[in-house]
């Protein structure tokens, strides 16, 4: 299986017309996953752009943990671009345009390969809210120790610049 990863909004989201192959790209979702039906008005799916219209899996922000004596290594799918823009800098700016103005935007991932499988609400874990600024190489947001694909939800708030001496 590979990963989903879907972005609700109430916002309606401005997708451009062309991506670069390789790289993150942004469509209106062909169903809205259950934890996005109930909080928000526009769903929208996140995958890899390729050489068709559709995009693919979302496994180019798939990360992996490996448990080593030295304790662990945090790899990245093989679909990562070695070039080009970082994908979840893509998805941050994504989540910037969903939560400008103060609004908040859900994620949510899962295995299921972009089709509706029927899965409930409570298929998929609730995460901790996310600022908009630890979205990031390295964060782990759709990694699970393990090494399974997570079902999970996680909000999206947008607090403005960071304020904090970390």
């Amino acid at each position: 299986m590979c990963l989903s990863v879907y972005l609700g909004t109430n916002t309606p989201l401005d997708i451009p017309g062309h991506f670069t192959p390789g790289s993150l790209g942004i469509e209106a979702a062909a169903f809205t996953p259950a934890p996005l039906r109930r909080r928000h008005q526009f769903a929208y799916y996140l995958g890899r752009s390729g050489d068709g219209a559709k995009l693919e899996c979302s496994c180019l922000l798939m990360e992996h943990v490996t448990w080593t004596e030295d304790g662990p290594t945090i790899r990245f799918d093989e679909l990562y671009p070695a070039d080009g823009p970082c994908p979840f800098e893509t998805l941050k700016s994504y989540c910037a345009a969903a939560t400008a103005g103060g609004k908040y935007a859900t994620l949510v991932c899962d295995d299921a390969g972009g089709i509706d499988i029927g899965a409930a609400d409570d298929a998929y874990d609730a995460g901790q809210p996310v600022r908009l600024e630890c979205i990031a190489r390295g964060q782990l947001l759709f990694a699970d120790a393990g090494g399974a694909i997570p079902w999970r939800t996680i909000v999206v708030i947008n607090t403005g610049p960071s304020t904090s001496s970390e």
